[in-house]
């Protein structure tokens, strides 16, 4: 989808800060905050407790300041304008549409232009959601990235705690779910075009490769298979005689030295 921006004065809901001023105004930030840290800590000999103490309040201050340049950059780069153009069609802008946006360094208010066409079904555009890939999205990229990963080895409920513990502010069960069912749409929407990329970067081997696979507690290498769960057979090319032991529930292509 092509955006193409009218430029205009007027209609801005946010003031401009040159790159410099920002720069300036979180360094002054981070070397109060810091400062405090270090005021905390004292000169005293560090303890499991104080050494903690530390810890958590570098990562408060480095969250903090995230935060700020985070929200600071977005207001900047959401170009104000009456009106842009959509695939040749016009939207004009509606107002500062409001959400919050789960990062890695917490969660954030995101202030954002909205345009809209004329009429009942006319199209709805937030341009700075298409810019930063967060249409639909409340996890950045990279906080989802980790919710997927572990949803492939944990439950919601466990992912979540794990994540509260890891980040400022963890997302909720129910939200991890909602991001992994909308991840696993859009994989099976592009499972073709996944699948050529997977070929082209790692075509297999003409000599022959190993596809190992196992369910539950069995795998091609267990000598004793429990007869209670579904027994997994290996597909192995010509080439190959034999295949190596591999753990529980272990699905993978041998590379070809």
């Amino acid at each position: 989808m092509a955006i193409d921006v009218v430029i205009a004065r007027g209609n801005d809901p946010h003031s401009s800060t040159s790159s410099s001023e920002l720069v300036r105004q979180l360094t002054c930030k981070f070397e109060q905050e810091l400062c405090k840290v270090v005021a905390a800590v004292g000169s005293e000999e560090f303890t499991p407790s104080r050494f903690g103490n530390a810890l958590s309040g570098l990562r408060t201050m480095l969250a903090s300041i995230g935060r700020d340049a985070l929200t600071q950059l977005l207001k900047e780069h959401d170009v104000a304008s009456p009106s842009i153009e959509v695939d040749g069609r016009r939207a004009r802008f509606r107002g500062a549409s409001k959400c919050e946006w789960l990062t890695a360094f917490g969660k954030i208010p995101v202030s954002r232009r909205a345009y809209r066409g004329d009429g009942p079904r006319a199209l709805s555009v937030v341009p700075l959601d298409q810019a930063c890939g967060m249409t639909g999205r409340f996890m950045t990229p990279d906080v989802e990235e980790m919710a997927a990963i572990g949803m492939a080895m944990l439950t919601a409920n466990e992912v979540s705690l794990l994540l509260a513990k890891t980040l400022p502010q963890g997302p909720s069960a129910t939200a991890i779910q909602n991001a992994v069912r909308r991840l696993g749409t859009e994989i099976e929407e592009q499972r073709e075009a996944i699948e050529h990329t997977i070929e082209s970067e790692a075509p297999l081997s003409r000599e022959g490769d190993t596809l190992v696979g196992g369910i539950g507690e069995t795998n091609s290498g267990s000598d004793h298979p429990n007869p209670t769960q579904p027994q997994s057979h290996p597909a192995v090319t010509p080439s190959t005689d034999q295949l190596p032991s591999q753990p529980p529930g272990h699905f993978a292509r041998n590379p070809t030295p």
